[in-house]
């Protein structure tokens, strides 16, 4: 059955503020238009399927050549080898995780009130690094 992201945000009302879903649906018709925005919702289901399921997910290009621990859990992978951005090509999630849904409720801001149509990472790279690095400075964790 095809995916819905409406049908998904339903099953987030639990930690995203039902408002801000309505106004987020409102908005989907206008950002769909848009040049990057294939790359916008998957980056937003594929964060909303770790939060509800957990698990791992890897990109198709992403290519194993041993098995991962089993004893893995909330992990992103480093975009670049200077460890500077994020990427959402490979995460491993606990369900229901703050992170996740900490990055969900700031993309879902992003999405309906700052939108950037052409800036690719905006809900992906981009966002991912920031969380992560506001983590770091609070100290109240890690990915």
């Amino acid at each position: 059955q095809p995916y819905s992201i409406e049908k998904l945000l339903n099953s987030a009302t639990s930690f995203l503020d039902e408002k801000l879903i309505t106004t987020f649906s409102s908005v989907l018709q206008d950002r769909r238009k848009e040049q990057y925005w294939y790359s916008h919702e998957t980056d937003i289901v594929r964060m909303l399927l770790m939060e509800e399921n957990g698990g791992v997910y890897l990109d198709t290009d992403q290519y194993l050549v041993k098995p991962l621990p089993i004893t893995l859990e909330n992990v992103l992978g480093w975009q670049d080898p200077d460890h500077k951005m994020i990427n959402g090509a490979a995460m491993i999630f606990t369900q229901h995780n703050e992170f996740l849904r900490s990055t969900l409720h700031k993309a879902m801001e992003l999405v309906t009130f700052h939108y950037d149509p052409n800036n690719w990472g905006i809900v992906g790279p981009n966002l991912l690094t920031s969380q992560y690095q506001k983590l770091q400075n609070t100290n109240e964790g890690d990915v």
